[in-house]
């Protein structure tokens, strides 16, 4: 990838981030995160609807933590709401920093999110009818890319971030999008429920025009977070510009038989979401450092 950047080209969103780890214990953590200038506050159970994200809350995971000698060692930096200024990218930049030279690691169970507010979505249907067919062409690619460092499959994915489309075609032929009143009571209530919780994208925050991006491979590492955020925003912005065909979508998923991963169509997907040419080096490199980790049986 090139260097870390500090514009990606775009701040019409508000974005969070999640980063999970092991090892750390969080009350020596808080310690060092005091002598910096980082706004950040151990609280635990932080998380509720009314939340307001104006700091960074250092918690627990369920997944993550470790009660040892009386400390809490692992857990998650849920992250202030950004909107593309410098001091934003420096201070993500930064939080991956103290973390991994203060004893935090990544494993197995750890993973990074993307939360964005999708207040500027204007007709939610055609957003999300074009999400679910962008998904059903190409999320097994998508996923790939969410890997960030290397190629991992995630042993609990089907229950920590569930990929979607083995449950998208009935969606797209059951739903009648232009005329749906409640497109998410279909979604979660009919059929096969799809962005809930435990999918890789979901929309349970809906109510609050929030959606997340929850793919299950963690990473410390400043660059693989900040290109996770941007194409999460790129691809979120793209849909609502109408940069897709929708009726070429449309055309391309019935044709489609395959959810195979395929290198050429993420590449014109790259292109389409892409505002600039270090997004689409930013995003194929990630897309190829985690396709040359991948064992040829898979």
């Amino acid at each position: 990838m090139t260097a870390y950047r500090y514009d990606i080209g775009l701040s019409k969103y508000l974005y969070g981030t999640e980063l999970e780890f092991t090892q750390a214990p969080l009350e020596d953590l808080i310690e060092v995160f005091k002598k910096t200038d980082i706004p950040i506050r151990l609280e635990r159970y932080h998380k509720d609807s009314d939340t307001i994200y104006d700091t960074n809350y250092l918690d627990e995971d369920s997944t993550v933590s470790i009660p040892k000698n009386g400390k809490m060692y692992g857990g998650e930096i849920s992250s202030r709401l950004y909107k593309n200024a410098k001091e934003d990218w420096l201070e993500i930049e930064m939080l991956c920093k103290v973390l991994k030279e203060n004893g935090a690691q990544i494993n197995s169970f750890c993973s990074n999110h993307v939360s964005i507010n999708i207040s500027p979505v204007k007709n939610i249907n055609i957003f999300v009818e074009t999400l679910i067919k962008i998904l059903y062409l190409a999320e097994q690619d998508i996923n790939m890319f969410y890997m960030g460092d290397c190629y991992f499959e995630r042993k609990t994915k089907e229950s920590y971030a569930r990929l979607t489309r083995p449950y998208l075609m009935e969606k797209i032929k059951t739903v009648d999008f232009e005329t749906e009143q409640n497109v998410f009571a279909s979604l979660f209530h009919k059929g096969y429920s799809v962005f809930e919780r435990r999918d890789a994208i979901n929309f349970r925050d809906y109510y609050y025009n929030r959606m997340e991006f929850r793919y299950a491979n963690g990473t410390l590492n400043a660059k693989t977070v900040q290109n996770n955020i941007n194409f999460s925003l790129k691809l979120v912005d793209a849909i609502v510009e109408g940069k897709f065909d929708l009726e070429r979508l449309t055309n391309e998923v019935f044709r489609c038989s395959s959810n195979n991963m395929d290198y050429k169509r993420f590449q014109q997907l790259v292109d389409i979401v892409s505002t600039s040419s270090n997004d689409q080096n930013d995003f194929m490199s990630q897309y190829e450092k985690v396709l040359s980790t991948k064992p040829k049986n898979r």
